[in-house]
């Protein structure tokens, strides 16, 4: 009879732990295989649910599949190399453009469509396009082949809203008699790396004095191989019409879009909003105050008639001590805050004539600044006054929003009166003077800008040895009745 070995304490030990691991592999086995079959299930039912509600959707596992087990598709959806894909756009009088790549290895294209009985810009881009190389089977498997993954219509740019958004601060009307069609097609930067991929289309029209360009931007997700479009704009700018910029030193970057015109100095900007994949833009809009404060509310009202400078002086001085505003008021505020450094950077260039400072001054609100060049340059008085008629349209907007806020103001009251002579004529403009008080500072101002609104000295008759002859008399003011302060700046 053999006797067993002596086992010892490190044998021992080791059967121990071999034990140990059985048991724990025979209990957690058993539960990772029925969590990998209930994926397999869950993945399944995935999959067939997105099969049954979009085929088109989980064609990329014809990729993995055998030739006998292909997911059904149409035949147009088949993966196709790029002669075929030409070839059948060719039938619809459709063209296929230039392959542009992707980040993920997907590529965008647009098609476009040749408009009939017309002379030029005859083709117009009607399609975005997303193409992915696919696997193929049959005679042509070799070569490289691709399927559509992603496709948005694009519409041509008729809305009159597009041209219509010129008209501010501009008395011409625009007229949009034709379909505008989208001609380029260029990527556009991203407002941080990742945002996912942006893209513009973009064509031209002369409108009157201005070369307008137009778009639309896209945005594609490749996660989501989403393809969405997104605004429709315009500008008249030459550089940069469309720039992801930011308002102040601390702002994140905005869409700003360039629709000033002259001196009118005019941004429109978008917020991003970055709740989905696919982003959301958000309009900024001073057409209603953010905040009920009466203040801030008149702040807005200087803001719409163009009064950057005047609303963002007002607003710095409501806004709370190391405290921001709500969102919305807050973008209000920035916003107004940019154009008022666009309208004083304007005021501070060197101009060809004093005509044109002055306008800057006065589109700027800086009323009693405006007067300096009828001071410095007499000879340029009467250009200046005929300038001045020409814009009264404009400028009555800014200067009857100014007069609500700041009545008292002599020098706003001067050139008040200036333009109520261009609008309505002198009589008006008199009894529009006579309604305001005396000031020695207005009718001083008056003198330079409507001296035909000073009275005249009437003779006092005197008598002498000789007869009677006549002295001058001091001219006397329209009303003595003194006006209340002003405690706004000039």
């Amino acid at each position: 009879m053999k006797r067993s070995p002596l086992v010892g304490p490190a044998a021992k030990q080791s059967l121990v732990k071999q034990s140990f691991v059985k048991q724990v592999l025979s209990h957690v086995l058993p539960i990772v295989a029925l969590f990998g079959v209930g994926g397999l299930v869950v993945g399944a039912g995935s999959l067939g649910l997105q099969f049954i509600l979009e085929p088109k959707s989980v064609a990329w596992l014809n990729d993995y599949l055998p030739e006998k087990l292909q997911i059904p598709l149409a035949d147009w959806d088949r993966p196709h190399t790029l002669e075929e894909i030409k070839k059948n756009l060719t039938k619809g009088d459709l063209t296929l453009g230039e392959l542009i790549d992707l980040p993920n290895g997907d590529r965008i294209t647009t098609i476009s469509q040749s408009r009939y009985n017309c002379i030029s810009r005859c083709d117009r881009i009607t399609e975005l396009r997303v193409y992915r190389s696919a696997k193929a089977y049959g005679p042509k498997k070799n070569q490289t082949h691709y399927r559509m993954v992603a496709q948005v219509l694009v519409p041509s740019a008729n809305d009159r809203v597009i041209l219509d958004s010129l008209q501010a601060g501009n008395s011409n009307s625009v007229e949009v008699e034709e379909d505008l069609p989208l001609e380029t097609f260029d990527r556009f930067d991203p407002p941080n790396p990742n945002s996912g991929n942006w893209f513009n289309l973009t064509g031209k029209r002369s409108q009157g004095e201005n070369n307008v360009t137009y778009g639309q931007l896209f945005h594609y997700d490749e996660s989501r191989t989403k393809l969405t479009a997104l605004i429709q704009w315009a500008s008249p700018a030459e550089t940069e019409p469309i720039v992801w910029r930011s308002l102040t030193a601390k702002d994140s970057p905005k869409l700003l879009i360039d629709q000033s015109i002259g001196l009118e100095p005019r941004f429109q900007a978008y917020s991003l909003t970055k709740s989905t994949a696919t982003p959301e833009l958000s309009l900024i809009s001073i057409d209603q105050p953010a905040l009920k404060n009466v203040e801030f509310q008149q702040a807005i009202n200087l803001a719409q008639a163009g009064l950057w400078s005047l609303a963002a002086d007002r607003l710095k001085t409501l806004k709370p001590k190391n405290d921001d505003w709500p969102v919305p008021a807050q973008l209000q505020f920035n916003l107004i805050s940019y154009h008022a450094k666009i309208a004083k950077l304007q005021t501070q260039q060197t101009w060809a004539n004093a005509t044109q400072q002055v306008l800057a001054q006065l589109l700027d609100g800086q009323w009693k600044a405006a007067i300096t060049p009828f001071e410095k340059d007499p000879t340029s008085r009467p250009e200046m006054r005929e300038g001045i008629a020409l814009e009264a349209p404009r400028l009555w907007k800014r200067i009857s929003a100014a007069l609500k806020d700041d009545p008292g103001n002599p020098h706003l009251q001067a050139w008040a009166a200036r333009v109520t002579v261009d609008r309505d004529g002198k009589s008006k403009a008199i009894a529009w003077v006579n309604q305001q008080g005396g000031s020695s500072d207005r009718a001083a101002a008056l003198m330079l800008l409507a001296p035909q609104l000073v009275p005249t000295a009437k003779p006092i008759a005197q008598k002498t040895e000789a007869g009677t002859i006549d002295s001058p008399q001091p001219p006397t003011r329209f009303n003595q009745q003194p006006p209340p302060p002003s405690s706004k700046p000039n």
